[in-house]
């Protein structure tokens, strides 16, 4: 294991999504649920280096129909698409669901942004997480793909505090999952030149 700031996380993650040609906004957004993640002590960059490794020489096709485990929701990418649609049509979202810390993660960053409550539900009913505010309780420490039901939810109890550990200054990340997340980040790299600097590359 080896320690990174967040800045760094979240500056190589955005490149390195960038560097598999996805769109800049949702490299932006990725970057940030990772940070989130890191400083909460949950592991992100396990099924980052999946997803990279996979969509390399595959194209990403947008899917929120995830009836099975096959068709699963992407959230590393498209969580906060999905959050949105959910605000804006007030309904609620069920499906299978790869990486689920990183949908937990945009319902925190919704939550603290726009003062809505959310909860993330398994098929059983059962609360896995909630959101409210600046605040975050997770019920689980199994974070795998699984059937979740997402929603607005004022039923449950306020949140006064949130039951995750914070680290804002070294987190730790591991050392084979970095040197993958940095050789894609890499390929973003322009060469210096007075083209280059007119278009204001940089790396």
């Amino acid at each position: 294991m080896i320690q990174r700031s967040l800045n760094q996380i979240k500056s190589e993650t955005i490149k390195a999504v960038k560097g598999i040609k996805l769109e800049h906004g949702l490299a932006d957004d990725l970057g940030n649920m990772s940070a989130f993640l890191a400083s909460h002590n949950i592991n992100f960059s396990n099924d980052l280096c999946y997803l990279l490794n996979k969509y390399n020489n595959l194209k990403y096709y947008p899917n929120i129909i995830c009836k099975s485990k096959k068709s699963a929701l992407i959230a590393p990418f498209i969580a906060k698409s999905l959050i949105e649609l959910i605000i804006s049509k007030k309904i609620k979202w069920e499906g299978f669901v790869f990486s689920p810390q990183f949908l937990i993660a945009s319902m925190s960053i919704f939550s603290k942004e726009n003062n809505i409550k959310f909860s993330l539900k398994n098929q059983r009913n059962k609360l896995i997480a909630i959101s409210q505010n600046s605040f975050m309780h997770i019920y689980t420490k199994s974070l795998k793909l699984d059937y979740y039901i997402l929603s607005i939810d004022n039923s449950v109890e306020n949140l006064k505090s949130s039951h995750l550990p914070k680290n804002f200054i070294n987190n730790p990340i591991d050392d084979k999952e970095w040197k993958i997340i940095i050789s894609y980040g890499k390929r973003t790299f322009v060469k210096d030149s007075v083209l280059s600097k007119e278009k204001g590359a940089g790396y």
